[in-house]
């Protein structure tokens, strides 16, 4: 599966109504906190990759100037800080990753 496919999947899926517990065994997703914030940086270096390309091929062209200064500076002002650009989001997507990482599953808080 390539790299647009995967990310037009996770687009697509329906977010879960109710966020189960991490390592939850009745949730739908037994996941660790870190195993899914090790997943979403995996995603967050592709999407960067991606741009890249976009980067590339538009670099060139009449639509450089527009596609920099707006959907292009979004993209990436919404995965980290680490844009070059001003301003940029409340919460990134590197934020979240940090959070999940942070994390500690409910046995280990009672310790």
């Amino acid at each position: 599966m390539s790299k647009v496919d995967k990310l037009s999947k996770l687009i697509e899926e329906e977010p879960v109504a109710e966020a189960p517990r991490f390592g939850d065994p009745a949730g739908p997703d037994t996941k660790s906190a870190a195993d899914i914030a090790d997943e979403l940086e995996e995603i967050q270096q592709q999407v960067k990759e991606l741009m890249r390309d976009a980067k590339r091929l538009l670099s060139h062209t009449s639509e450089w100037k527009r596609a920099s200064s707006y959907w292009y500076a979004h993209i990436l002002g919404a995965l980290d800080k680490e844009h070059g650009y001003m301003g940029g989001s409340m919460m990134t997507m590197a934020d979240t990753i940090e959070a999940l990482r942070e994390e500690e599953p409910e046995d280990q808080e009672k310790v």
